[in-house]
């Protein structure tokens, strides 16, 4: 099995940049459950089931339910085709 990418090796700028963003993210008035369904959504738009696992795990934590906005992305592809 090969070791997954060390972004903080790999791009530490970029780490940097992320980190800030996040701070901003948490420091902006939006709600902080908001904030986790977006990182969610970004996640599934990725394509990165890694992170779809840790995001959704994240918000079920803090007390997101097991429902429609977890379970079901938007169909905004649907929608286009």
């Amino acid at each position: 099995m090969q070791q997954r990418l060390n972004p903080r090796e790999a791009a530490p700028e970029l780490m940097t940049v992320m980190l800030e963003l996040e701070e901003k993210a948490r420091n902006s008035g939006l709600e902080p459950s908001l904030i986790r369904l977006v990182k969610t959504r970004a996640s599934q738009l990725n394509g990165c089931a890694y992170c779809v696992h840790m995001h959704t795990t994240e918000a079920r934590s803090a007390g997101e339910s097991v429902g429609f906005r977890l379970l079901h992305p938007p169909s905004d592809r649907l929608a286009a085709t």
